[in-house]
């Protein structure tokens, strides 16, 4: 879990410090605050893989409408198409510019000293000229990877451009002139990825909730989906998925008390499988991150504080950290009702000023008043 967070360089965010963070964490802020780039960029943070990582980007750039290029995977992509594309990660960035900037999202205990690193948890992106040296011993041959200063004279190689991924001591280069789609995600396969679930601010179903499902059926965690369900359907008794397969043909369906009649999930409203992929992507999280973006999105304002409830007991019984985002007075208020003096969730609401965006943070009692008292903390 992260006690805190540094994001420098990434998307709209030059440098943002949080220098303190709960288990439940909801961010509130005017639009182009950051809010959602901080969720991408714990996502890249958390994947804890960096083959895994470079997946992620790439889910990220094509959600936002970032990419540049055709999917096929046969498709040779030019370096200045992918330079297009990634630049498109980096602070101020101009499309197409080769930028010498470097990405940092890491949690750190001090503003000023951004190597004052707490943990393993630290991801750095940015690109570099290297050369490939290639080593020959007995039948093993290895490629090594030197990178270079390009204002250097000679080289005893041509050099190339790469997009370096860095966690911790380990790090990965891949070539921008031949990087493909789909990408060698499995190059050099290191440690195990922390489980992050991203629900994106339309995200009312999921082709991802299928597997969800099927590795949470039968266990404890079924029953915390079916008692959140049920704050939307009393009558609910029990779901299952139907369908073949293919996650495009797999269904949820639920049966009703007092009826035999298999009732199709999505036939039951925006909230139903909204909360239905919310929560599934909480138990799914264990050990891990859940990142939600607009935390509201398809829930009545009478069901907030009941399903942030679910939520805070889930997290900590389950060791999930929570970032949620919102812009909604409801969904604060249902926070705030949920809120311990143990420090458990916190309130941090994002303000730019000119370029620089910083947090302002809401412990319990004040948010309290401020609810209470319909003081703007949005």
């Amino acid at each position: 879990m992260l006690s805190s967070l540094r994001i420098i360089n990434f998307k709209l965010i030059e440098d943002l410090h949080l220098p303190e963070l709960g288990r439940v964490n909801l961010l509130a802020g005017k639009n182009n605050t950051g809010k959602t780039t901080l969720l991408e960029a714990v996502m890249l943070l958390g994947r804890g893989h960096l083959p895994s990582t470079l997946q992620a980007i790439d889910a990220l750039l094509s959600e936002r409408g970032e990419r540049t290029f055709n999917k096929g995977g046969s498709e040779r992509n030019s370096l200045e198409k992918n330079v297009a594309l990634f630049s498109s990660l980096f602070s101020k960035r101009s499309i197409g510019d080769f930028s010498d900037k470097t990405i940092k999202i890491f949690e750190s205990q001090s503003y000023l000293n951004d190597l004052d690193v707490l943990s393993n948890q630290r991801l750095q992106i940015n690109y570099v000229y290297y050369f490939d040296e290639i080593h020959q011993e007995d039948d093993q041959i290895t490629t090594k990877r030197t990178i270079v200063d390009p204002n250097q004279t000679h080289f005893p190689h041509d050099l190339k451009v790469g997009l370096r991924l860095a966690d911790g001591d380990s790090s990965i280069i891949y070539d921008l002139d031949t990087l493909t789609r789909p990408y060698n995600y499995g190059l050099g396969s290191q440690g195990k990825p922390s489980p992050v679930q991203f629900i994106r601010a339309n995200e009312f179903s999921s082709i991802l909730n299928p597997s969800r499902w099927d590795s949470i059926a039968l266990t404890e965690k079924e029953d915390v989906l079916l008692e959140a369900l049920r704050i939307i359907e009393p009558k609910l008794d029990r779901l299952t998925y139907v369908g073949d397969f293919d996650p495009h043909q797999r269904v949820p369906v639920v049966k009703l008390r007092g009826s035999d009649i298999k009732q199709p999930l999505q036939s039951m409203g925006d909230g139903m499988n909204r909360l239905m992929t919310l929560i599934l992507a909480l138990v799914n999280a264990e050990n891990g991150y859940l990142l939600v973006d607009e935390f509201e999105n398809g829930l009545h304002f009478s069901i907030h504080s009941t399903v942030w409830k679910i939520i805070f007991e889930a997290s900590q019984k389950l060791n999930v950290q929570v970032i949620a985002t919102t812009h909604s007075e409801d969904c604060i208020k249902g926070f705030q009702s949920c809120l311990s003096n143990d420090e458990s969730g916190k309130l941090i609401r994002l303000d730019r000023t000119d370029n620089a965006i910083t947090p302002v943070y809401y412990n319990a009692e004040e948010l309290k008043i401020a609810t209470a008292n319909d003081i703007e903390v949005r």
